[in-house]
């Protein structure tokens, strides 16, 4: 066990240096660092503002098909199950474990939002991730600070993490997951640093917790448990004890996921959330989403943040060795899960953010980097200005919320006129069923939420369906015996990814602008 000395806080630019390499000559902090500050609190104020602004942008989806997991909060909120027979009607697959769906439904319970109020429940999931979202960026300053990094160093990394995140981390699961990873690495820390033998244990303890929590909130999360059990079994050659936390911490997470689930059914969480994806290998997903949209743009990550933790693993310092390990495994982890379709560069977003943490202790143990000509903080400072800023320019809501009427609520109220028709013109009751084509850029599966099918149609109509992942033989026959009421597509859309549902054996009722309202005959 090593003890990290609470004298050991002297200023980044000069710890160890005179040590090291005698007398040195480095430029003042506040000429290089501040300046730098002012800058990264720039792209932190801008995107607080832009963060704030998505709360009340009117967009279903503001990254990661949102509409999926704002379905499954309505629908819990309202009383039908969190997690059903996703091969009976509606057809539904809630993807992710249960602790942010009810995260978020207790505090819509607590605030009075109601599951009717589609809008309002999306407002409530992104005030919900950006919270989340906060506290994941405190809690990188914290490693900072348990790291020796000055305070000024630690909130760089920090905004620049929180600058970095995903569009995935807006209103999903991934917000409070990737919240509970970080809490986890940073209660290892606690433990390795910790110099008491209670301490230890409390942290240790905490670390059972933390990690149970994040399986339980996103399937991901199981390889935590393997993390610690590697640290301790292999890097720090305490198996025994290594085991004994990875035992704790799995059969922790399966309690959690199994309580946390309304339904205490272990048979449907499994064909939820791991039957339901099991959407295969696509590699033509990898190569779009994974190696253009993150290999790319985060190069300088990948090159310099690896041979990184390699260095760190090979330190004396317990709590190094755990850094590096801990983000080489959630690296390794990240890329060998991105070869399913779907996957996107917010299965990496905790190596970005790491990898700036990774950096600055190397640069903390680097002093002649701070030499006369001063090349540490200026490479930390642009790196750091670089990566913040550079890939953001891909946000997609970045110039969807530049545009005028981008927080006009119209395209809801029209979208809510069609739902209020076929209540209130066409008689629509609990028991008709509802299929919209355009599932992901509008509102409607959530305004009929008691009666849409196939809601989370990306995946279904992609892999699930024609791949025949899941049973659906009760949908091709509630198509081939007319069992779907409504039809509502877009404008002249006359065919559905689905054989047999078309509008040929519809009624043309009622044109609104973009959508068509079809009655079966």
């Amino acid at each position: 066990m090593v003890s990290v000395e609470k004298t050991d806080v002297k200023p980044l630019l000069y710890r160890n240096s005179q040590e090291k390499y005698g007398k040195l000559y480095p430029v003042k902090e506040t000429s290089l660092l501040l300046p730098s500050l002012v800058l990264l609190i720039g792209c932190l104020l801008v995107t607080v503002l832009i963060r704030y602004r998505l709360i009340f942008f009117v967009s279903p989806d503001i990254g990661g098909i949102e509409s999926n997991v704002i379905y499954s909060i309505q629908r819990y909120m309202a009383g039908y199950p969190l997690y059903a027979n996703p091969e009976i009607a509606p057809y539904s697959i809630t993807q992710y474990s249960p602790v942010y769906y009810r995260i978020v439904a207790a505090i819509g319970y607590l605030a009075g939002v109601e599951p009717d109020d589609t809008l309002g429940v999306y407002r409530l999931s992104r005030v919900v991730s950006l919270t989340a979202n906060g506290f994941y960026a405190a809690l990188l300053f914290g490693l900072g600070k348990r790291f020796c990094l000055t305070t000024k160093a630690s909130m760089a990394i920090a905004i620049t993490a929180f600058v970095l995140l995903p569009p995935q981390a807006y209103s999903r699961p991934d917000s409070l997951y990737i919240l509970l990873v970080m809490a986890t690495l940073y209660a290892v820390v606690r433990a390795i640093q910790a110099e008491q033998k209670k301490q230890e244990l409390n942290w240790l303890a905490g670390t059972v917790g933390l990690a149970a929590l994040a399986i339980a909130t996103k399937q991901s999360g199981i390889v935590l448990p393997f993390a610690v059990v590697g640290y301790y079994a292999f890097v720090n050659g305490h198996c025994l004890k290594g085991l004994v936390l990875g035992g704790c911490i799995g059969l922790a997470g399966l309690l959690f996921l199994i309580g946390f689930m309304p339904e205490h059914d272990p048979i449907l969480l499994y064909a939820n959330i791991i039957n339901g994806v099991n959407q295969g290998v696509d590699w033509s997903s990898f190569k779009i989403n994974i190696v253009d949209h993150y290999f790319r743009t985060f190069s300088v990550h990948i090159a310099i943040g690896l041979p990184l933790c390699i260095w760190l693993i090979r330190q004396t310092k317990a709590d190094y060795r755990w850094l590096g390990w801990s983000v080489l495994v959630l690296f390794g982890f990240s890329l060998s899960t991105s070869i399913k379709w779907g996957s996107a560069l917010n299965y990496f977003t905790e190596y970005v953010a790491l990898t700036g943490l990774v950096a600055a202790v190397w640069l903390n143990e680097q002093s002649f980097l701070v030499s006369k000509r001063g090349m540490g903080w200026p490479l930390l400072a642009f790196s750091a200005i670089f990566w913040a800023v550079v890939p953001n320019m891909t946000n997609f809501n970045w110039p969807l919320l530049m545009r005028s009427g981008a927080l006009s609520e119209t395209p809801y109220r029209q979208q809510k006129q069609i739902a209020d028709y076929l209540r209130d013109s066409l008689n629509l009751k609990s028991t008709d069923a509802v299929f919209v084509t355009n599932y992901n850029y509008c509102y409607l599966n959530g305004l009929l939420y008691r009666n849409c099918l196939i809601p989370q149609q990306d995946m279904i109509a992609a892999v699930m369906y024609p791949r025949k992942k899941l049973d659906y033989s009760a949908l091709d026959k509630q198509i081939s015996q007319q069992g779907i009421r409504f039809l509502i597509t877009r404008t002249g859309e006359t065919a559905t990814e689905f054989p047999g549902l078309t509008t040929a054996h519809y009624v043309l009722r009622r044109r609104f602008p973009q959508f068509d309202v079809y009655e079966s005959r």
